[in-house]
This record gives structure tokens, sequence and C-alpha cells, in this order.
């Protein structure tokens, strides 16, 4: 956990501004979507959605793209054999912490590709850009290792938040009929 608050600790003085300009990247999509007749409403909830999940995206490609080590290149095929190697707690925050990762993707993608709005393509898509990051880590001099691990952590944690998405729509459903709360 030390090692992801280390190379996250840099970023924290970020995290007002990128906020600010996401909110200004919000706003200016949707006027240009009300702009070309989209109602408002739909032009806003487009736009937030839009946002947070290119945020989201950029965001998982900051934290897994960096140099982290000089270290050789590599590749592990095994899943959780890194676990065998990890001291303290490290194992665990690096499961839990690509799990994490992929929760708002496996939230917002669907809402915003409607095909994937299944187990199976958000499961398919997390397992892409999981596979595709993983590439890139090999390819490029980062330092990191590629992990079959982290592709299935990445694609339970866009299930985590595929689950979460499914429960607030069916929350969103039984909270108003029209008439009255139910409970």
């Amino acid at each position: 956990m030390e090692q992801v608050w280390r190379s996250v600790r840099p970023l924290l003085p970020l995290i007002p501004l990128g906020l600010f300009l996401i909110a200004v990247a919000i706003v200016l999509l949707a006027l240009v979507r009300v702009r070309r007749e989209t109602p408002r409403r739909t032009a806003m909830y487009g736009a937030c959605l839009d946002v947070t999940l290119a945020t989201s995206i950029i965001s998982v490609l900051i934290l897994t793209l960096p140099s982290s080590l000089d270290a050789p290149r590599t590749v592990n095929l095994v899943p959780f054999s890194e676990l065998e190697h990890a001291v303290g707690d490290f194992g665990v925050s690096q499961l839990l912490g690509n799990a994490l990762m992929f929760v708002p993707f496996g939230f917002l993608a669907p809402l915003r590709w409607p095909r994937l709005d299944s187990l199976v393509g958000v499961s398919l898509a997390s397992a892409v850009f999981s596979i595709v990051i993983e590439t890139l880590q090999f390819v490029l001099p980062t330092g990191r290792q590629s992990s079959l691990t982290d592709v299935i952590m990445n694609v339970i944690g866009a299930l985590v938040g595929y689950a979460l998405m499914l429960s607030m729509r069916v929350v969103g459903r039984r909270r108003w009929d029209g008439r009255h709360v139910e409970t």
C-alpha cells in the first residue's frame, strides 16, 4: 500500500485543478449539445457521462503507464503467482488497486455504450482495455510487469462497477412510481 501511496501522492495537488477542468468540460460540452437542439437535461446528462467516463479512462492510463522502476520487461501469465513473492500487504493492495481502478469503467461504460450493457459486454470491454494496458506496459519502457493477474482483477473491478450500476438502476425504478415512494 505504501508504494501505491508514493505513486499517487505527487498527483494529489492536481485534483482541484482536475475537478475544475472536468466541470468546465461538462458545461462546455452540454452547451454545445444544447446549441445542437438537444434538450438541456439530456445534454447535461450526456456531457456528465462522457466527461466522467473519459476522465476515468485517462486516470487509469495515468496510473498504469508511467515508469515505475528500472526493471526489465516481463510477462507473468500465471494468475496470482506474484503473490508468492509479495512483502507484507503489498500483494493485496495491488490486487485491490487493480480492481478499484476499473469500477468506474464498469459503472459508466454500459451507460454510455448500451451494447456493453451485459455481463459479457462489460467483461469483454474491460478485458480488452486491460490487455491493451498490459501490452503497452510491456512494449513501452515502463519497468512494470505485464500480468494476467492484473487483467483478471481489472475485469473483477469492472464487474463490481457494473453490479453497482445495475443496483442503482433497480433502486431508481422502485423509488418513484409517479405517485408515491415505495418501500
